[in-house]
């Protein structure tokens, strides 16, 4: 079982940049960045190149299969804002996990990813997703004689249902 450690942000902001000639990140077995925090969290924003770890109905941590734990240099968990390898939070309970595959020791981002985003906000992704209605009013002041055909907005339908998981919208209303 490997040791699990804290790590500080700077040092995952190193690691992410470190490069020859090439970005180290372009090796196969240098790097696993894994967010820990729920799953609308990490679909929301997280840290580039970061995983997603998710649980499974007994609330324990896997990877998936591409992921092989086993041989990476460094692996890397985050999650809100763990602050110490003490506490009880997801952080720590998929560093446990990983640690019992890993070959090298695990590190926890202190401060977590709010830390990391206030002082790197450039290395995080950012999810803006919209409802069809927000998209229509925001069109409807741009362009007001603007009108999308009934396909169209059967597919953005199908999107939101795919990105949101729920259909918000109702698209049989007159005023679209």
């Amino acid at each position: 079982m490997a040791a699990i450690m804290m790590c500080e942000p700077q040092e995952l902001y190193n690691l992410l940049n470190q490069s020859s000639r090439v970005s180290r990140l372009a090796e196969i077995n240098y790097l696993c960045l894994v967010d820990a925090r729920e799953t609308q969290d990490y679909k929301v924003s997280h840290i580039i190149t970061a995983k997603h770890a998710k649980t499974d109905s007994k609330s324990s941590f896997f990877l998936p299969d591409i992921v092989e734990v086993d041989s990476m240099q460094h692996v890397v968990i985050y999650d809100s804002n763990t602050s110490c390898s003490q506490e009880q939070g997801r952080a720590v309970q998929c560093a446990q996990a990983l640690a019992k595959v890993s070959l090298y020791p695990v590190h926890i981002v202190t401060g977590g990813f709010q830390r990391f985003s206030a002082l790197y906000p450039f290395l995080r992704t950012e999810k803006i997703i919209y409802t069809i209605m927000e998209a229509w009013r925001y069109m409807l002041k741009c362009k007001p004689n603007m009108r999308p055909n009934t396909g169209f907005l059967e597919q953005l339908s199908d999107w939101e249902l795919h990105t949101r998981g729920t259909k918000v919208t109702d698209i049989s209303e007159p005023h679209f």
